[in-house]
């Protein structure tokens, strides 16, 4: 089992079996659990180490916003150990 605390984000890249491949394409967000009024953040790497986004989830009105900021190719966003709908809406990714 992978232990995670809540209000974070763990970014995965779409490959298994390759070290170096290009990260931002096809990135998924795994936000874990929420309270409301919880904030979080993580930096967003190509292979190389450097920083090409930022990726920000939030929880306000029953729900999860995730946005992401800077250089990244596709991207979804999902919850952790939870069923959710996710809908694009204004560049942001709501989990309900």
């Amino acid at each position: 089992p992978l232990l995670v605390r809540p209000a974070s984000i763990i970014p995965m890249g779409i490959s298994d079996t390759q070290v170096e491949y290009d990260y931002t394409d096809g990135l998924t967000l795994w936000i874990s659990w929420m309270e409301e009024g919880d904030r979080a953040e993580t930096l967003l790497v190509d292979s190389r180490g450097r920083h090409i986004g930022t990726a920000l989830a939030y929880r306000e009105n029953d729900r999860i916003l995730v946005e992401v900021r800077g250089e990244v190719g596709s991207w979804e966003a999902r919850l952790l150990g939870r069923e959710t709908h996710a809908r694009k809406e204004n560049g942001k990714v709501i989990l309900e």
